[in-house]
């Protein structure tokens, strides 16, 4: 896991987080803020905002606060293979929207995290021990608007 431990980040400002990526089939991605990283997967965060890539086209948007939590699962428009896609989470404090190549996916307006200090994460893994985990990100970035 990547964890940017040093920027506290509120998503109560508003704010966006973007990243570029590939990833293999295979491979488990998530990018988001979050209190805490648990683990790989959404589900296991506390206070989060993350896009979450599971096996082939599997694609699901997440926030959480305080435990209850809010996942859906979107159309993933083909990101495995060498195909490089950037993915945008904005959002104000009363709303959080999810990007994926350019495209609105879906717009939360429950469940955003009131917690304060927040950083950014990547995480990876894979679905099963037979497959590489790779992850190639050009860049991730955070920036208050």
């Amino acid at each position: 896991a990547l964890f940017a431990g040093e920027a506290r980040l509120r998503a109560s400002d508003d704010f966006t987080i973007t990243c570029r990526f590939s990833k293999e089939s295979a491979s488990l991605f998530s990018f988001g803020m979050a209190a805490d990283v648990q683990g790989y997967r959404p589900e296991a965060q506390n206070d989060a905002i993350a896009f979450y890539f599971g096996a082939g086209d599997e694609v699901s948007c997440y926030t959480d606060n305080s435990g209850t939590s809010n996942e859906e699962t979107v159309t993933a428009n083909g990101i495995s293979g060498e195909h490089y896609a950037k993915i945008i989470v904005s959002g104000n404090g009363t709303s959080v929207a999810f990007y994926l190549d350019g495209v609105l996916k879906t717009t939360h307006t429950t469940n955003i995290p009131t917690a304060t200090d927040l950083y950014l994460f990547m995480t990876t893994s894979s679905y099963t021990a037979a497959y590489r985990r790779c992850i190639v990100m050009d860049f991730f970035a955070y920036r208050e608007v």
